[in-house]
């Protein structure tokens, strides 16, 4: 989008966020699309008698999903019809909008069960959307700016990155904010032994899951040291990188505690702290003239690192035992519901949240290594796209092997969630390397030719 003096309008398109959000909404509320013909009479009387229902510590998982969604819902909705309409108008109009949706999605409903109709659901979603056109008045702004501090390089740059990151680590770690709602559910939570200082029993159902965990754990906080790095130079960094790690770790472990399905416990702490301390370290380490004596090996690390990446994902999907049985596969196929998201429907909202996070996780070091390989070897079909590409196309060999073993379910929609994981990983790692091979200053992308560290752009 161009604005009139023909510069590029760097402000998100909230519009078009609204209608993707709204779109997913109601595809998700009809799954698993099992029409039944009802009358219209009939539909309205069931609906205006719709029950309440009691929200417990299992079925108020189901509740705070259906606030968060509207939220962010609303979010997008508000700025939009407020950049149209203008704030007065814009908020009425933004209620309007949200809550007609709430309504129909709930209506809907009625002609596609197993999905229920109750007063619980719609007042959670009016819930939601309050909220979110609460944070759009009193963050949007916020948020806006930040997004478009992305197109300028550091430290402005850094500094968004920092905390749009931080942000989105801290609300995945606490999804699906299914928080206890009374001393009685604190205490049952408490005494199942879920949390404890160092590890509880129920945290580590075998050694590979353990170790996968508590590696995603550190993996995942590395980009907020190195961020770090580009913010606070000097001798300050080392000590403000332990402070950081440690103050994220307990937060979120504290949080968690208070969480139905989560466990707190201190290893968790650790392994936060370590990551962001790990990025410091990385950051000091990689120095240009060290880079280029480590380039001619890289495409061999990043091979190793390949092999070690597909066996741990392979021991993950529990695909190492996989026997090759055309009965069972050719028999498995046929039972497979190729709808996108169909098998999370069957799943609480706290193990699909789960789900979806894991499987993005596993695959989003495929665009990692892609960049990686691009850097040591100048490879020119590397990009985003091809990221998402091999991304989707290993998820999609996982996923058929799950058909080969029994008590597995392959999920077609892991294939598309790895698409975008791998996108993301590609697209983020590139994004860091740039912040880190540019100097601090405010110029726009295009303005710098690409350093040493960053390989020759394509059209991502």
């Amino acid at each position: 989008m161009h604005t009139m003096n023909g510069t590029q309008d760097e402000r998100p398109n909230w519009g078009r966020l609204a209608l993707g959000l709204a779109l997913f909404i109601a595809y998700g509320s009809l799954l698993p699309f099992h029409y039944v013909p009802r009358s219209l009479e009939s539909a309205l009387a069931h609906f205006r008698s719709a029950p309440v229902q009691s929200v417990d510590l299992l079925a108020g998982t189901g509740w705070v999903a259906n606030l968060l969604i509207y939220a962010a819902l609303a979010f997008p909705v508000t700025a939009w019809a407020e950049r149209a309409r203008g704030k007065t108008k814009g908020t009425a109009l933004a209620v309007l909008l949200a809550g007609a949706m709430a309504i129909a999605v709930e209506f809907a409903q009625i002609w596609f069960p197993p999905r229920t109709v109750s007063l619980n659901d719609l007042v959670a979603e009016f819930i939601g959307i309050g909220i979110g056109i609460v944070l759009w008045h009193g963050a949007g702004r916020k948020l806006t700016s930040l997004h478009m501090q992305l197109h300028v390089y550091a430290p402005s740059r850094a500094r968004a990155l920092f905390l749009l990151y931080v942000a989105a680590y801290i609300i995945a770690s606490l999804m699906p904010f299914d928080f206890v709602l009374s001393p009685h559910e604190l205490q049952a939570k408490l005494a199942s032994g879920s949390d404890g200082l160092w590890l509880p029993a129920s945290t580590c159902s075998s050694a590979v899951s353990c170790l996968s965990g508590f590696g995603a754990e550190l993996l995942s906080t590395i980009p907020i040291g190195i961020l770090l790095s580009v913010l606070i130079p000097g001798w300050r960094l080392t000590r403000v990188a332990l402070l950081v790690g440690l103050a994220l770790g307990v937060m979120i472990e504290l949080m968690q505690v208070l969480l139905a399905s989560a466990s707190g416990n201190g290893i968790s702490i650790l392994t936060r702290t370590l990551g962001v301390v790990a990025g410091t370290v990385i950051v000091r380490s990689l120095t240009s003239a060290r880079l280029q004596r480590i380039r001619p090996f890289i495409r061999p690390l990043v091979l190793g690192a390949a092999l070690i990446y597909l066996g741990g994902a392979l021991a993950l999907q529990d695909l190492h035992d996989a026997e090759l049985t055309a009965f069972g596969f050719s028999d498995g196929l046929e039972k497979l519901s190729w709808l996108p998201f169909y098998y999370h429907n069957y799943m609480t909202e706290a193990n699909a949240l789960r789900s979806l996070i894991l499987t993005a996780m596993l695959y989003a070091p495929v665009g990692i290594l892609l960049w990686a390989w691009r850097y040591g070897s100048g490879w020119p079909r590397a990009s985003g796209r091809r990221a998402l590409l091999v991304a989707m196309g290993l998820a999609a060999l996982m996923e058929a092997g799950k058909l080969l073993l029994p008590g597995t379910q392959p999920d077609p929609a892991n294939v598309l969630i790895a698409a975008i994981a791998g996108w993301l990983g590609y697209v983020l790692t590139r994004q860091f390397a740039i912040l880190l091979a540019n100097p601090p200053g405010a110029r726009k992308l295009d303005e710098l030719a690409p350093l040493p560290l960053v390989p020759p752009p394509t059209h991502d």
